[in-house]
């Protein structure tokens, strides 16, 4: 028993470096504050033209609805599940992947720093990819271009560059989009996965008061209804007392 504890000691103490390592080279994802997200009505409104007009080329929104047509977003602007079905396997075929929902994309991304603490929103990630190709100056890895080392990447069998994608290696093309548009598109998509968030913030500034004041009533209460029975335990005790 002493031997498997001193083997899990030394495993553990041989990792830490490891992990100390791979948190300090992971790519450092601003929170929504540095890169100037907004939560708010004119943002989500530019935000959702530039996903309409452009990421629903590929992606959709199978839990949010247009709200002119009132259907959810079809992945390449297909009209039914049946075109879009068909749709994805064109997708598949050109790039190795289906494109993913973006529904909940916001909440499903969430970066965590090696202490395990969330350090960014998934907005904040979403941005950083949209923006992560490199430029046209330093040079696009296209999945033919996979050969050399480039600050530490040794490329993909079929994807391009990326500096916050995880294995930076994606399957999305670089798109044409200018940083304010990939703020209002990450807000957007932050507003998708998280409709109610003003609504919860709001009332939360109304449900903390209130348990605490119930609390406090709880309290004087329970100290009411038990205060007899305490007194009689209390007098009962003194009698028997020789």
């Amino acid at each position: 028993m002493k031997k498997r504890w001193l083997a899990f000691i030394v495993a553990t103490a041989l990792l830490i470096p490891a992990i100390a390592f791979a948190a300090e080279s992971e790519y450092k994802v601003p929170t929504a504050e540095e890169i100037g997200l907004s939560y708010d009505d004119q943002t989500w409104e530019r935000g959702h033209i530039v996903f309409r007009e452009v990421c629903n080329t590929c992606h959709g929104l199978k839990l949010h609805r247009d709200p002119q047509t009132n259907q959810p977003y079809y992945a390449g602007r297909a009209q039914s599940p049946e075109e879009e079905a068909e749709m994805q396997e064109g997708f598949e075929d050109a790039y190795g992947k289906v494109p993913p929902d973006l529904s909940i994309m916001a909440k499903a991304t969430i970066p965590f720093g090696s202490d395990g603490r969330r350090i960014a929103s998934g907005a904040s990630y979403i941005h950083e990819v949209i923006t992560g190709w490199e430029s046209e100056e330093r040079g696009i890895h296209e999945p033919e271009i996979i050969e050399g080392d480039r600050d530490g990447w040794q490329g993909c069998s079929a994807g391009y560059y990326n500096r916050a994608f995880p294995g930076n290696c994606i399957a999305m093309p670089p798109q044409s989009i200018t940083d304010e548009q990939a703020r209002d598109v990450a807000s957007f998509l932050w507003y998708v996965a998280e409709p109610t968030l003003m609504v919860r913030e709001e009332l939360g500034g109304y449900v903390i008061p209130f348990s605490l004041v119930l609390m406090a009533l709880l309290y004087v209460w329970k100290r009411q209804m038990w205060a007899p029975i305490k007194a009689m335990k209390k007098a009962k005790a003194e009698k028997n007392q020789p």
